[in-house]
């Protein structure tokens, strides 16, 4: 007889119509759940840069939250530092009688301190990025944790964030100083304004060259700290080792995201901050030569604008806090391809859901032998 018309029973699970092998009991399929925050591969430029809004959306109180709450103590601690600088301010113009050039210089000190401080802010992204990993990793098989779930997963972690941002940030400080600091004192002892000026202005070029390096290749690191359960320094060479590749397509993820964000936070908050100006500027022609009064109303304009910039930054930092997670997830995908754990892991998932063992929501661990 020959080998096509031997008997043979295709009653087993063997792949692609085969017979099972004898002795081997076949594994049941189970569907893969549908992606959730984002899908599980390679992500594009423009998917990541919608992946940050979609973090928010899929899960906002746990994306939102940690976000909101420090940006609420930064307000109330930048609403108290503005009317102490306000009332100096004021009282030293009135002491010293400034003419319109002194104002204009103070102002132009004034306006680069609050630039500075407003890019030390985005150290913070390191922060969020950590608090918003959890959220996106179990985003990713379609949960969507509490911001209770999402505090409890921190555990460990939190002061390990927070050590991570002071140390970015101070780094940064100290760096603005070393560039800018000797370039004023060669400018003074030039005996030149104008030569002090144009040094500072070089110091800085150069400090922003430095943070927006320094920002591509550490934004992942507290998403890695989390993710992976890593320490301060481990997490920082974790994220070096990470974004040694596609440098530049990182470098343009965040500064479009940080455009387009500013921007359209901008049109929101400018028209706003106008009124109140107009407003305030309505109300002071009425106060005539009252310093007191007039110092109030401006600590009371500095408070409102100081509530809607907390929900401003928070939606902000929340988005550039989920760009740097998303871009920490995608360069694992490319390059250690970790698409095919977190795939076998849902897969893990919906069988286990299947059998009404895992029904619970908890992500299985990470296969045996394989990294986190």
């Amino acid at each position: 007889m020959s080998t096509w018309s031997t008997p043979r029973s295709w009653s087993g699970t063997g792949a692609a119509g085969r017979p099972a092998a004898a002795g081997v009991r076949g594994r049941r399929w189970y569907p893969v759940p549908p992606p959730g925050v984002v899908p599980i591969r390679q992500l594009a430029f423009f998917e990541l840069l919608d992946g940050g809004l979609r973090v928010i959306r899929a899960n906002p109180r746990s994306v939102l939250g940690p976000p909101a709450l420090v940006s609420a103590v930064a307000a109330v601690a930048g609403w108290v530092i503005g009317a102490v600088l306000i009332w100096s301010v004021t009282e030293l113009g009135m002491g010293l009688s400034l003419d319109d050039a002194g104002f204009v210089g103070l102002q132009l000190v004034v306006q680069a301190v609050a630039s500075v401080a407003g890019l030390l802010s985005y150290a913070s992204v390191l922060l969020f990025a950590g608090t918003s990993a959890h959220a996106v990793q179990r985003g990713l098989f379609g949960e969507k944790p509490r911001l209770r779930d999402t505090w409890r997963a921190l555990r460990g972690s939190r002061l390990r964030l927070l050590g991570l941002t002071v140390v970015f940030a101070l780094a940064q400080l100290l760096a603005l100083l070393v560039l800018c600091l000797p370039a004023a004192g060669a400018g003074i002892l030039l005996g030149s304004g104008i030569a002090a000026g144009l040094l500072v202005l070089a110091g800085l070029g150069l400090w922003l060259l430095f943070f927006a390096f320094c920002y591509v290749r550490f934004a992942p690191a507290g998403a890695a700290m989390v993710w992976e359960g890593l320490g301060l320094r481990a997490a920082l060479k974790r994220s070096w080792t990470l974004t040694g590749r596609g440098f530049l397509r990182l470098l343009g993820l965040h500064l479009t995201g940080g455009f387009l964000s500013s921007t359209i936070i901008s049109l929101v908050i400018t028209p706003v901050t106008y009124v109140l100006m107009v407003v305030a500027l309505l109300i002071a022609f009425t106060l005539e030569d009252d310093a007191s009064a007039l110092i109030a109303l401006l600590i009371g304009v500095l408070a409102v604008v100081s509530g809607l910039g907390t929900f401003v930054s928070a939606i902000l930092f929340a988005y550039m806090g989920g760009i740097a997670v998303l871009a920490y997830l995608d360069q694992r995908i490319r390059l250690e391809g970790y698409d095919i754990v977190l795939l076998a892991e849902a897969e893990q998932l919906a069988a286990e859901r299947e059998r009404g063992n895992g029904g619970d929501g908890t992500v299985p661990g990470p296969l045996p032998g394989v990294m986190p």
